[in-house]
Protein backbone atom coordinates (compact mmCIF):
# COMPACT_ATOMS: atom_id res chain seq x y z
CA UNK A 1 0.00 0.00 0.00
CA UNK A 2 1.11 3.57 -0.57
CA UNK A 3 0.11 7.08 0.41
CA UNK A 4 0.82 9.77 -2.13
CA UNK A 5 -0.71 13.13 -2.99
CA UNK A 6 -3.44 12.76 -0.38
CA UNK A 7 -4.41 9.33 -1.73
CA UNK A 8 -3.81 6.06 0.13
CA UNK A 9 -4.15 3.10 -2.26
CA UNK A 10 -4.30 -0.64 -1.73
CA UNK A 11 -1.86 -2.38 -4.05
CA UNK A 12 -4.04 -5.46 -3.99
CA UNK A 13 -7.12 -3.78 -5.44
CA UNK A 14 -8.80 -0.61 -6.66
CA UNK A 15 -9.82 0.74 -3.25
CA UNK A 16 -8.28 4.02 -2.20
CA UNK A 17 -8.72 6.76 0.40
CA UNK A 18 -8.83 10.21 -1.17
CA UNK A 19 -8.36 13.17 1.16
CA UNK A 20 -10.50 16.28 0.97
CA UNK A 21 -7.26 18.24 0.89
CA UNK A 22 -6.45 16.62 -2.44
CA UNK A 23 -10.03 16.65 -3.75
CA UNK A 24 -12.05 19.53 -2.21
CA UNK A 25 -14.50 19.12 -5.11
CA UNK A 26 -15.75 15.95 -3.38
CA UNK A 27 -16.95 17.84 -0.29
CA UNK A 28 -20.64 17.53 -1.17
CA UNK A 29 -20.36 13.75 -1.50
CA UNK A 30 -18.51 13.67 1.82
CA UNK A 31 -21.31 15.67 3.49
CA UNK A 32 -24.03 13.50 1.95
CA UNK A 33 -22.86 10.60 4.10
CA UNK A 34 -24.18 12.46 7.17
CA UNK A 35 -27.55 10.95 6.22
CA UNK A 36 -26.33 7.47 7.24
CA UNK A 37 -26.13 8.59 10.88
CA UNK A 38 -28.95 9.13 13.32
CA UNK A 39 -29.50 12.89 13.44
CA UNK A 40 -28.76 13.25 17.15
CA UNK A 41 -25.27 11.80 16.66
CA UNK A 42 -24.30 14.95 14.73
CA UNK A 43 -25.30 17.22 17.63
CA UNK A 44 -22.47 16.50 20.08
CA UNK A 45 -20.99 19.93 20.98
CA UNK A 46 -17.57 18.50 20.21
CA UNK A 47 -18.79 17.71 16.72
CA UNK A 48 -19.14 21.48 16.29
CA UNK A 49 -15.60 21.91 17.59
CA UNK A 50 -14.54 19.20 15.13
CA UNK A 51 -15.93 21.46 12.43
CA UNK A 52 -13.55 24.20 13.48
CA UNK A 53 -10.45 22.05 13.82
CA UNK A 54 -11.51 20.37 10.58
CA UNK A 55 -10.52 23.66 8.97
CA UNK A 56 -6.91 22.52 9.40
CA UNK A 57 -7.04 18.75 8.98
CA UNK A 58 -8.58 18.17 5.57
CA UNK A 59 -5.75 15.75 4.79
CA UNK A 60 -7.15 13.56 7.61
CA UNK A 61 -10.68 13.41 6.15
CA UNK A 62 -11.05 10.83 3.38
CA UNK A 63 -13.52 9.35 0.98
CA UNK A 64 -13.25 5.64 0.25
CA UNK A 65 -13.35 5.29 -3.51
CA UNK A 66 -13.34 2.51 -6.06
CA UNK A 67 -12.81 3.98 -9.49
CA UNK A 68 -15.04 7.06 -9.54
CA UNK A 69 -17.56 5.60 -7.07
CA UNK A 70 -17.70 6.85 -3.47
CA UNK A 71 -18.17 3.90 -1.10
CA UNK A 72 -17.81 5.67 2.24
CA UNK A 73 -15.77 8.11 4.29
CA UNK A 74 -13.42 8.32 7.25
CA UNK A 75 -12.72 11.12 9.70
CA UNK A 76 -9.48 11.05 11.65
CA UNK A 77 -7.62 13.68 13.67
CA UNK A 78 -4.03 13.95 14.91
CA UNK A 79 -3.72 13.37 18.67
CA UNK A 80 -0.96 13.90 21.20
CA UNK A 81 -1.39 10.45 22.78
CA UNK A 82 1.10 7.61 22.38
CA UNK A 83 0.03 4.02 21.78
CA UNK A 84 1.70 3.36 25.15
CA UNK A 85 -0.55 5.81 27.03
CA UNK A 86 -3.60 5.03 29.12
CA UNK A 87 -6.45 6.51 27.10
CA UNK A 88 -9.03 8.91 28.56
CA UNK A 89 -12.59 8.02 29.56
CA UNK A 90 -13.88 10.93 27.45
CA UNK A 91 -12.84 9.13 24.26
CA UNK A 92 -14.33 10.78 21.16
CA UNK A 93 -14.66 14.21 22.77
CA UNK A 94 -11.18 14.09 24.29
CA UNK A 95 -9.68 13.19 20.90
CA UNK A 96 -10.99 16.43 19.41
CA UNK A 97 -9.53 18.43 22.30
CA UNK A 98 -6.20 16.70 21.72
CA UNK A 99 -6.37 17.60 18.02
CA UNK A 100 -6.77 21.27 18.95
CA UNK A 101 -3.59 21.00 21.05
CA UNK A 102 -1.75 19.69 17.98
CA UNK A 103 -3.08 22.48 15.79
CA UNK A 104 -2.10 25.12 18.32
CA UNK A 105 1.41 23.59 18.46
CA UNK A 106 1.00 22.89 22.18
CA UNK A 107 2.18 19.31 21.64
CA UNK A 108 3.18 17.17 18.62
CA UNK A 109 1.00 14.53 16.99
CA UNK A 110 1.94 10.98 17.95
CA UNK A 111 -1.00 9.00 16.56
CA UNK A 112 -4.10 9.47 14.49
CA UNK A 113 -7.49 8.85 16.08
CA UNK A 114 -10.16 7.43 13.78
CA UNK A 115 -13.38 9.11 14.85
CA UNK A 116 -15.56 7.71 12.11
CA UNK A 117 -15.73 5.03 9.42
CA UNK A 118 -18.98 5.26 7.44
CA UNK A 119 -19.82 2.97 4.52
CA UNK A 120 -22.75 3.08 2.12
CA UNK A 121 -25.34 0.40 2.89
CA UNK A 122 -24.95 -1.25 -0.53
CA UNK A 123 -21.36 -2.21 0.36
CA UNK A 124 -22.50 -4.51 3.19
CA UNK A 125 -20.95 -7.95 2.99
CA UNK A 126 -17.82 -6.88 1.09
CA UNK A 127 -15.61 -6.68 4.16
CA UNK A 128 -14.65 -3.09 3.43
CA UNK A 129 -14.32 -2.16 7.10
CA UNK A 130 -11.10 -4.12 7.40
CA UNK A 131 -9.77 -2.66 4.16
CA UNK A 132 -10.43 0.86 5.45
CA UNK A 133 -8.53 0.11 8.66
CA UNK A 134 -5.54 -1.12 6.65
CA UNK A 135 -5.58 2.10 4.62
CA UNK A 136 -5.79 4.21 7.78
CA UNK A 137 -2.79 2.38 9.23
CA UNK A 138 -0.84 3.12 6.05
CA UNK A 139 -1.87 6.76 6.25
CA UNK A 140 -0.53 6.99 9.81
CA UNK A 141 2.70 5.25 8.78
CA UNK A 142 3.18 7.75 5.94
CA UNK A 143 2.95 10.54 8.52
CA UNK A 144 5.66 8.84 10.65
CA UNK A 145 3.22 8.36 13.55
CA UNK A 146 3.08 5.57 16.11
CA UNK A 147 -0.28 4.13 15.17
CA UNK A 148 -4.04 4.51 14.91
CA UNK A 149 -6.25 4.80 17.98
CA UNK A 150 -10.00 4.16 17.66
CA UNK A 151 -12.95 4.73 20.02
CA UNK A 152 -14.94 1.81 18.61
CA UNK A 153 -18.77 1.77 18.57
CA UNK A 154 -19.55 -1.96 18.88
CA UNK A 155 -22.26 -2.70 16.32
CA UNK A 156 -24.14 -5.16 18.50
CA UNK A 157 -24.42 -2.86 21.51
CA UNK A 158 -27.45 -0.94 20.19
CA UNK A 159 -29.59 -4.05 20.66
CA UNK A 160 -29.44 -3.49 24.44
CA UNK A 161 -28.66 0.19 25.09
CA UNK A 162 -29.34 -0.08 28.83
CA UNK A 163 -26.65 -2.72 29.36
CA UNK A 164 -23.33 -1.24 30.56
CA UNK A 165 -20.55 -1.57 27.99
CA UNK A 166 -18.35 -3.62 30.34
CA UNK A 167 -21.20 -6.11 30.84
CA UNK A 168 -21.79 -6.31 27.09
CA UNK A 169 -18.13 -7.18 26.46
CA UNK A 170 -17.99 -9.63 29.37
CA UNK A 171 -21.09 -11.45 28.09
CA UNK A 172 -19.54 -11.88 24.66
CA UNK A 173 -16.30 -13.21 26.16
CA UNK A 174 -18.21 -15.68 28.32
CA UNK A 175 -19.87 -17.05 25.18
CA UNK A 176 -16.59 -17.16 23.25
CA UNK A 177 -17.79 -14.49 20.84
CA UNK A 178 -16.80 -10.94 19.95
CA UNK A 179 -18.65 -7.95 18.60
CA UNK A 180 -18.56 -7.91 14.74
CA UNK A 181 -16.91 -4.49 14.33
CA UNK A 182 -14.61 -4.90 17.30
CA UNK A 183 -13.68 -8.31 15.91
CA UNK A 184 -12.54 -6.71 12.64
CA UNK A 185 -10.15 -4.52 14.61
CA UNK A 186 -8.80 -7.47 16.62
CA UNK A 187 -8.32 -9.59 13.48
CA UNK A 188 -6.00 -6.88 12.13
CA UNK A 189 -3.90 -6.77 15.29
CA UNK A 190 -5.90 -4.13 17.13
CA UNK A 191 -5.49 -4.23 20.90
CA UNK A 192 -8.56 -3.61 23.08
CA UNK A 193 -7.38 -1.04 25.63
CA UNK A 194 -10.38 -0.46 27.88
CA UNK A 195 -13.73 1.30 27.83
CA UNK A 196 -14.15 5.03 27.25
CA UNK A 197 -17.16 5.40 29.55
CA UNK A 198 -17.83 9.06 28.69
CA UNK A 199 -16.82 9.04 25.05
CA UNK A 200 -19.61 11.27 23.75
CA UNK A 201 -22.07 13.44 25.68
CA UNK A 202 -25.08 15.12 24.08
CA UNK A 203 -27.37 17.22 26.27
CA UNK A 204 -30.33 19.14 24.89
CA UNK A 205 -33.89 20.25 25.51
CA UNK A 206 -36.87 17.92 25.18
CA UNK A 207 -37.87 19.87 22.08
CA UNK A 208 -34.49 19.20 20.46
CA UNK A 209 -34.64 15.48 21.20
CA UNK A 210 -38.12 15.32 19.69
CA UNK A 211 -36.93 17.08 16.53
CA UNK A 212 -33.89 14.78 16.19
CA UNK A 213 -35.54 11.44 16.96
CA UNK A 214 -39.28 11.88 16.43
CA UNK A 215 -39.82 10.71 20.03
CA UNK A 216 -41.50 13.09 22.48
CA UNK A 217 -39.81 12.71 25.89
CA UNK A 218 -43.02 13.99 27.54
CA UNK A 219 -44.78 10.87 26.28
CA UNK A 220 -42.11 8.46 27.59
CA UNK A 221 -42.63 6.79 30.95
CA UNK A 222 -39.76 6.70 33.40
CA UNK A 223 -36.42 8.50 33.56
CA UNK A 224 -34.86 7.00 30.42
CA UNK A 225 -35.62 7.04 26.72
CA UNK A 226 -34.11 4.72 24.11
CA UNK A 227 -33.44 6.00 20.59
CA UNK A 228 -32.67 4.24 17.32
CA UNK A 229 -28.94 3.72 16.88
CA UNK A 230 -28.11 4.68 20.46
CA UNK A 231 -25.66 2.62 22.48
CA UNK A 232 -27.09 4.04 25.70
CA UNK A 233 -30.42 5.51 26.84
CA UNK A 234 -31.16 9.22 27.02
CA UNK A 235 -31.44 10.24 30.69
CA UNK A 236 -34.44 12.53 31.19
CA UNK A 237 -34.43 15.46 33.63
CA UNK A 238 -38.10 16.40 33.70
CA UNK A 239 -37.56 19.33 36.05
CA UNK A 240 -35.24 21.09 33.61
CA UNK A 241 -36.82 19.47 30.54
CA UNK A 242 -33.48 18.24 29.24
CA UNK A 243 -32.22 14.88 28.04
CA UNK A 244 -28.60 13.72 28.25
CA UNK A 245 -27.06 10.95 26.18
CA UNK A 246 -23.70 9.57 27.38
CA UNK A 247 -22.17 6.99 25.04
CA UNK A 248 -19.41 4.58 25.99
CA UNK A 249 -16.97 3.33 23.34
CA UNK A 250 -14.21 0.71 23.39
CA UNK A 251 -10.64 1.90 22.93
CA UNK A 252 -8.64 -0.05 20.37
CA UNK A 253 -4.97 0.57 19.53
CA UNK A 254 -3.37 -0.30 16.20
CA UNK A 255 0.39 -0.15 16.67
CA UNK A 256 2.68 0.36 13.72
CA UNK A 257 5.98 -1.49 13.46
CA UNK A 258 8.61 -0.24 13.80
CA UNK A 259 7.51 2.53 16.20
CA UNK A 260 7.49 5.89 14.51
CA UNK A 261 9.28 9.02 15.63
CA UNK A 262 6.89 11.68 16.96
CA UNK A 263 6.71 14.75 14.75
CA UNK A 264 4.67 17.95 14.99
CA UNK A 265 1.69 18.21 12.69
CA UNK A 266 2.12 21.10 10.24
CA UNK A 267 -0.81 23.41 9.70
CA UNK A 268 -1.62 23.63 6.03
CA UNK A 269 -4.74 22.02 4.63
CA UNK A 270 -7.68 24.11 5.66
CA UNK A 271 -11.27 23.13 4.97
CA UNK A 272 -14.14 23.22 7.43
CA UNK A 273 -15.91 19.85 7.64
CA UNK A 274 -18.81 21.00 9.78
CA UNK A 275 -19.88 24.60 9.31
CA UNK A 276 -18.52 25.80 6.04
CA UNK A 277 -16.56 24.88 2.96
CA UNK A 278 -13.28 25.77 1.36
CA UNK A 279 -10.44 24.55 -0.77
CA UNK A 280 -6.74 24.26 -0.20
CA UNK A 281 -3.69 22.08 -0.46
CA UNK A 282 -3.15 19.28 2.01
CA UNK A 283 -0.71 19.06 4.88
CA UNK A 284 1.18 16.12 6.26
CA UNK A 285 3.82 13.65 5.14
CA UNK A 286 1.17 11.51 3.45
CA UNK A 287 0.16 14.29 1.06
CA UNK A 288 2.78 15.20 -1.52
CA UNK A 289 0.81 18.33 -2.46
CA UNK A 290 1.06 19.67 1.07
CA UNK A 291 2.17 23.20 1.81
CA UNK A 292 3.05 23.39 5.50
CA UNK A 293 2.71 26.78 7.11
CA UNK A 294 6.14 28.07 8.20
CA UNK A 295 6.25 31.04 10.52
CA UNK A 296 9.64 32.76 10.41
CA UNK A 297 8.95 34.26 13.82
CA UNK A 298 9.78 30.82 15.22
CA UNK A 299 13.31 31.21 13.89
CA UNK A 300 14.10 34.89 13.87
CA UNK A 301 12.20 36.21 16.88
CA UNK A 302 10.32 38.77 14.79
CA UNK A 303 8.01 39.11 11.84
CA UNK A 304 9.81 38.73 8.48
CA UNK A 305 10.49 41.76 6.39
CA UNK A 306 10.17 41.92 2.61
CA UNK A 307 13.93 41.37 2.44
CA UNK A 308 13.45 38.03 4.21
CA UNK A 309 10.47 36.70 2.28
CA UNK A 310 7.72 37.76 -0.09
CA UNK A 311 4.35 38.25 1.57
CA UNK A 312 2.94 35.38 -0.42
CA UNK A 313 5.23 32.97 1.41
CA UNK A 314 3.00 33.50 4.44
CA UNK A 315 -0.30 33.48 2.56
CA UNK A 316 -1.31 30.09 4.01
CA UNK A 317 -5.06 30.48 4.45
CA UNK A 318 -6.94 29.26 1.35
CA UNK A 319 -9.52 31.44 -0.33
CA UNK A 320 -13.05 30.08 0.30
CA UNK A 321 -15.43 29.58 -2.62
CA UNK A 322 -17.95 32.11 -3.84
CA UNK A 323 -21.71 31.40 -3.62
CA UNK A 324 -23.10 29.24 -6.41
CA UNK A 325 -25.44 30.64 -9.03
CA UNK A 326 -28.76 31.67 -7.55
CA UNK A 327 -27.53 32.11 -3.96
CA UNK A 328 -27.70 35.62 -2.50
CA UNK A 329 -25.84 37.23 0.40
CA UNK A 330 -27.55 40.50 1.26
CA UNK A 331 -28.53 42.91 4.01
CA UNK A 332 -31.99 41.97 5.25
CA UNK A 333 -34.84 44.39 4.67
CA UNK A 334 -38.60 44.13 5.16
CA UNK A 335 -39.88 40.58 5.63
CA UNK A 336 -36.34 39.18 5.56
CA UNK A 337 -35.62 40.87 8.91
CA UNK A 338 -38.49 38.96 10.53
CA UNK A 339 -37.32 35.73 8.91
CA UNK A 340 -33.79 36.32 10.18
CA UNK A 341 -35.04 36.96 13.72
CA UNK A 342 -37.10 33.76 13.55
CA UNK A 343 -34.16 31.63 12.38
CA UNK A 344 -31.98 33.14 15.11
CA UNK A 345 -34.69 32.34 17.68
CA UNK A 346 -35.17 28.77 16.46
CA UNK A 347 -31.42 28.17 16.64
CA UNK A 348 -31.03 29.68 20.11
CA UNK A 349 -34.11 27.97 21.52
CA UNK A 350 -33.11 24.54 20.21
CA UNK A 351 -29.72 24.97 21.89
CA UNK A 352 -31.28 26.10 25.17
CA UNK A 353 -29.83 29.62 24.88
CA UNK A 354 -33.20 31.38 25.24
CA UNK A 355 -36.69 30.67 26.50
CA UNK A 356 -40.00 30.40 24.66
CA UNK A 357 -41.10 33.52 22.81
CA UNK A 358 -44.57 34.08 21.40
CA UNK A 359 -42.90 36.72 19.21
CA UNK A 360 -40.51 34.10 17.77
CA UNK A 361 -37.41 36.15 18.37
CA UNK A 362 -34.58 36.29 20.93
CA UNK A 363 -36.16 38.86 23.21
CA UNK A 364 -32.89 39.37 25.10
CA UNK A 365 -31.77 41.40 22.07
CA UNK A 366 -34.85 43.67 22.13
CA UNK A 367 -33.01 46.62 23.77
CA UNK A 368 -30.76 46.71 20.66
CA UNK A 369 -33.39 45.82 18.09
CA UNK A 370 -33.42 49.32 16.69
CA UNK A 371 -29.69 49.28 15.89
CA UNK A 372 -29.41 45.61 14.87
CA UNK A 373 -28.77 44.62 11.28
CA UNK A 374 -28.92 41.19 9.68
CA UNK A 375 -27.00 39.80 6.73
CA UNK A 376 -28.80 36.81 5.26
CA UNK A 377 -27.99 34.01 2.84
CA UNK A 378 -30.92 33.06 0.58
CA UNK A 379 -30.89 29.95 -1.59
CA UNK A 380 -32.09 29.78 -5.22
CA UNK A 381 -35.62 28.87 -4.02
CA UNK A 382 -35.82 32.04 -1.94
CA UNK A 383 -35.42 30.21 1.40
CA UNK A 384 -33.31 31.90 4.07
CA UNK A 385 -30.54 29.47 5.03
CA UNK A 386 -28.35 31.54 7.37
CA UNK A 387 -28.07 34.88 9.08
CA UNK A 388 -25.71 36.95 11.19
CA UNK A 389 -26.74 39.79 13.51
CA UNK A 390 -24.41 42.74 14.01
CA UNK A 391 -24.69 46.20 15.53
CA UNK A 392 -22.54 49.32 15.66
CA UNK A 393 -22.03 51.64 18.62
CA UNK A 394 -19.88 52.37 21.62
CA UNK A 395 -18.73 49.32 23.57
CA UNK A 396 -20.78 50.12 26.68
CA UNK A 397 -23.96 50.59 24.66
CA UNK A 398 -23.96 47.11 23.10
CA UNK A 399 -24.60 43.58 24.48
CA UNK A 400 -20.83 43.12 24.86
CA UNK A 401 -20.94 46.01 27.33
CA UNK A 402 -22.40 43.63 29.92
CA UNK A 403 -18.88 42.16 30.10
CA UNK A 404 -16.40 44.13 32.14
CA UNK A 405 -13.56 45.65 30.11
CA UNK A 406 -10.30 46.15 31.99
CA UNK A 407 -9.00 48.91 29.70
CA UNK A 408 -10.09 51.17 26.89
CA UNK A 409 -8.95 48.91 24.04
CA UNK A 410 -10.24 48.50 21.42
CA UNK A 411 -11.43 51.98 20.51
CA UNK A 412 -15.02 53.01 19.84
CA UNK A 413 -17.10 52.76 17.77
CA UNK A 414 -17.16 48.98 17.70
CA UNK A 415 -19.05 46.58 15.46
CA UNK A 416 -20.31 43.65 17.52
CA UNK A 417 -20.80 40.31 15.83
CA UNK A 418 -23.71 39.24 18.04
CA UNK A 419 -24.98 35.94 16.65
CA UNK A 420 -24.72 33.58 13.71
CA UNK A 421 -27.42 31.06 12.79
CA UNK A 422 -27.27 28.50 9.97
CA UNK A 423 -29.85 25.83 9.24
CA UNK A 424 -28.51 22.33 10.05
CA UNK A 425 -29.06 21.11 6.49
CA UNK A 426 -26.95 23.98 5.18
CA UNK A 427 -23.87 23.52 7.37
CA UNK A 428 -20.56 22.90 5.61
CA UNK A 429 -21.79 24.48 2.37
CA UNK A 430 -20.03 27.86 2.62
CA UNK A 431 -22.89 29.77 4.23
CA UNK A 432 -20.96 30.40 7.44
CA UNK A 433 -17.92 31.79 5.61
CA UNK A 434 -20.05 34.14 3.52
CA UNK A 435 -21.65 35.50 6.69
CA UNK A 436 -18.27 36.00 8.39
CA UNK A 437 -17.08 37.89 5.33
CA UNK A 438 -20.17 40.08 5.39
CA UNK A 439 -19.45 41.14 8.99
CA UNK A 440 -15.89 42.06 8.03
CA UNK A 441 -17.16 44.07 5.07
CA UNK A 442 -19.78 45.86 7.14
CA UNK A 443 -17.22 46.83 9.78
CA UNK A 444 -15.04 48.34 7.04
CA UNK A 445 -17.88 50.19 5.28
CA UNK A 446 -19.58 51.53 8.42
CA UNK A 447 -16.49 53.13 9.90
CA UNK A 448 -16.04 50.75 12.83
CA UNK A 449 -12.78 51.38 14.64
CA UNK A 450 -12.92 47.87 16.14
CA UNK A 451 -14.61 44.49 15.97
CA UNK A 452 -15.80 42.70 19.12
CA UNK A 453 -17.61 39.49 20.04
CA UNK A 454 -18.46 37.31 23.01
CA UNK A 455 -16.79 33.89 22.98
CA UNK A 456 -14.70 31.22 24.69
CA UNK A 457 -10.94 30.79 25.10
CA UNK A 458 -10.42 27.94 22.64
CA UNK A 459 -12.10 29.87 19.85
CA UNK A 460 -10.02 32.99 20.37
CA UNK A 461 -6.81 30.96 20.55
CA UNK A 462 -7.65 29.04 17.40
CA UNK A 463 -8.47 32.20 15.44
CA UNK A 464 -5.28 33.90 16.55
CA UNK A 465 -2.97 30.93 15.99
CA UNK A 466 -4.43 30.01 12.62
CA UNK A 467 -5.12 33.43 11.16
CA UNK A 468 -3.20 35.94 13.29
CA UNK A 469 -6.36 38.00 13.74
CA UNK A 470 -5.02 39.24 17.05
CA UNK A 471 -8.23 39.16 19.09
CA UNK A 472 -7.55 40.01 22.72
CA UNK A 473 -9.47 39.08 25.85
CA UNK A 474 -10.89 42.37 27.02
CA UNK A 475 -11.93 41.46 30.56
CA UNK A 476 -12.74 38.66 33.01
CA UNK A 477 -14.63 35.48 32.13
CA UNK A 478 -18.16 34.76 33.30
CA UNK A 479 -20.89 32.21 32.58
CA UNK A 480 -22.94 33.17 29.54
CA UNK A 481 -25.32 31.10 27.39
CA UNK A 482 -23.91 27.73 28.39
CA UNK A 483 -20.18 28.48 28.54
CA UNK A 484 -17.39 30.41 30.24
CA UNK A 485 -17.28 33.43 27.97
CA UNK A 486 -15.60 36.80 27.79
CA UNK A 487 -15.47 39.83 25.55
CA UNK A 488 -12.84 39.68 22.81
CA UNK A 489 -11.91 42.18 20.17
CA UNK A 490 -9.34 43.95 18.05
CA UNK A 491 -8.88 47.37 16.50
CA UNK A 492 -9.51 47.41 12.75
CA UNK A 493 -6.20 49.21 12.14
CA UNK A 494 -4.34 46.42 13.97
CA UNK A 495 -6.27 43.77 12.07
CA UNK A 496 -5.35 45.36 8.75
CA UNK A 497 -1.66 45.32 9.63
CA UNK A 498 -1.85 41.64 10.53
CA UNK A 499 -3.60 40.96 7.23
CA UNK A 500 -0.33 41.83 5.50
CA UNK A 501 0.52 38.20 6.25
CA UNK A 502 -2.68 36.90 4.61
CA UNK A 503 -3.20 39.12 1.55
CA UNK A 504 -5.22 36.63 -0.50
CA UNK A 505 -7.64 36.04 2.35
CA UNK A 506 -7.88 39.79 2.80
CA UNK A 507 -8.57 40.27 -0.89
CA UNK A 508 -11.36 37.67 -0.76
CA UNK A 509 -12.95 39.56 2.11
CA UNK A 510 -12.68 43.12 0.91
CA UNK A 511 -11.92 43.33 -2.82
CA UNK A 512 -15.50 44.40 -3.61
CA UNK A 513 -15.19 47.50 -1.40
CA UNK A 514 -14.19 50.66 -3.33
CA UNK A 515 -11.48 52.62 -1.52
CA UNK A 516 -13.54 55.80 -1.68
CA UNK A 517 -16.34 54.09 0.28
CA UNK A 518 -14.12 53.40 3.31
CA UNK A 519 -14.78 56.26 5.77
CA UNK A 520 -11.82 55.91 8.17
CA UNK A 521 -8.57 57.29 6.64
CA UNK A 522 -6.29 54.88 8.50
CA UNK A 523 -8.33 51.88 7.33
CA UNK A 524 -8.47 53.21 3.79
CA UNK A 525 -4.68 53.56 3.77
CA UNK A 526 -4.20 50.05 5.16
CA UNK A 527 -6.51 48.58 2.52
CA UNK A 528 -4.62 50.41 -0.22
CA UNK A 529 -1.30 49.03 1.08
CA UNK A 530 -2.66 45.50 1.20
CA UNK A 531 -3.93 45.77 -2.35
CA UNK A 532 -0.51 46.96 -3.48
CA UNK A 533 1.04 43.94 -1.76
CA UNK A 534 -1.10 41.64 -3.90
CA UNK A 535 0.45 43.07 -7.05
CA UNK A 536 3.98 42.28 -5.88
CA UNK A 537 5.47 38.92 -6.77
Amino acid sequence: MSAEGGVATSQGGGLRLVSLAARPDLLEEFIALDDLWQGFMLEDPYALLLGRVGLHVASYAHLLMEGDEVLGRTVTVPVTWSVEDDLPARGWDAAIESAVEVLLSIAPARCTCALEVTLHRHTKGRGLGGEVLKLLREDAAARSLEGVIVPVRPTGKSSDPRQPMEDYLAGLRAEGRTDPWLGVHESLGGEVAGVAELSMTISATFESWKSWTGIDPDEVDGAEMTVDGGLAPVLLDRGNRTGTYVEANVWCKHRLSPPAVSVPEPVGAEIDLRDQTGAGTGAGTGDSTATAEIDLRDHTGGAPTEAEADLRDFDSVPVPPEPSDGWRVTLAEGDLVAEAEKLEYETFHAAGFCGESALERVEAYDPWRGISHFVVVVDPDGVLQGTVRFMLGDYDQLPVGAFERTGTYPPDPVLEYASLSVRPGCRKTGVTEWLYRAVWQQATLRGAASMVAIGETWLMDLLNEAYEFGFEQLGPTRWYMGGDCFAMGTAMADLMQRMLRQPSLFDWGSSVIPLEDIPLPEIRSAVAELRRSLTRG
